[in-house]
């Protein structure tokens, strides 16, 4: 026991020399949603047991990137020819997720009673999901195949109806029809109370968590961390690359094998092209999907 205060102790002092070392980056202001996000994603989660003095830490990557001028999609490309995309976490969650100031000063009112100041920040995330939600789901997508370029972790809610998005009441959505999760699938207004993963060792270095709502269906929100397209500005030519697939592209609709067609790979430019006109691809992944 004592040896874990001494532990505990000793990250918190680290945690504030580092947090002093690596200043904070501009905060994009003019978007709540995206002010909360930048400020989850820049949140220290120092431990000494986390491996992130090798091979470094989300957070500190993202203070000496910052978020101005991001790549939505990130493609990297060796001199070998072997290729990967991710997409960028921040702009992902930016474009799919809209804060609920009300809600998230619940939540934290919530997490501060005194049952449940010492619980861990998944179990406050938990039981007030039961509080407000007809049904629930915890997700961390380190389980599942993605192209995020950081771990998130969530607990989604189908919410009981006096917590129902007002959009959706005017849209004329009775919310004594939605029974659950799957009922909201298609549609926004799901609640997400959301951690970013900012350490290195998986198993740990979560940030504070803030409750958003889904601007659109669970099945976009999940389809667009799974697939990314590829498209040439010239000609139009589209490709689609999904996790489902793996890297036999989609093109215009319809699959087809990699031994037939491949991006052209740009080792020199470090750019992927069209295999048809050969012009730059650009790369997004997909709002609608």
């Amino acid at each position: 026991m004592f040896a874990q205060v001494l532990l505990d102790f000793a990250s918190m002092i680290e945690k504030q020399k580092r947090d002093k070392e690596i200043p904070m980056p501009k905060i994009p202001t003019e978007d709540r949603t995206k002010e909360i996000l930048a400020k989850m994603m820049t949140e220290p989660t120092f431990h000494f047991l986390d491996s992130g003095d090798i091979y470094g830490r989300h957070w500190e990557r993202r203070r000496k990137e910052g978020f101005e001028d991001i790549e939505r999609v990130h493609v990297e490309i060796f001199d070998d020819g072997d290729w990967y995309a991710l997409i960028d976490t921040f702009a992902f969650l930016s474009e799919m997720l809209e804060y609920d100031q009300k809600l998230d000063y619940e939540f934290h009112k919530f997490a501060h009673l005194p049952e449940y100041r010492e619980e861990p920040w998944l179990t406050v995330m938990k039981e007030f999901a039961e509080r407000i939600g007809k049904e629930y789901a915890t997700v961390n997508t380190y389980n599942f195949e993605n192209y995020l370029d950081q771990v998130i972790q969530y607990v989604h809610i189908a919410p009981k109806p006096e917590y129902v998005h007002k959009d959706l009441l005017k849209d004329g959505f009775n919310p004594e029809d939605f029974n659950g999760l799957y009922d909201y699938d298609e549609c926004y207004g799901a609640i997400v109370i959301l951690q970013t993963h900012n350490g290195c060792d998986v198993r740990g270095g979560y940030s504070t968590p803030h409750v958003f709502r889904l601007k659109y269906g669970y099945f976009t929100f999940i389809d667009a961390m799974e697939n990314i397209d590829f498209w040439c500005p010239k000609k139009g030519c589209y490709y689609h690359l999904s996790i489902g697939i793996g890297r036999d592209p989609i093109e215009n609709g319809d699959e087809i094998d990699w031994e037939d067609i491949s991006l052209i790979v740009d080792t020199k430019n470090k750019v992927l092209r069209c295999p048809k006109c050969k012009s730059p691809l650009e790369a997004d992944f997909p709002v609608f999907f």
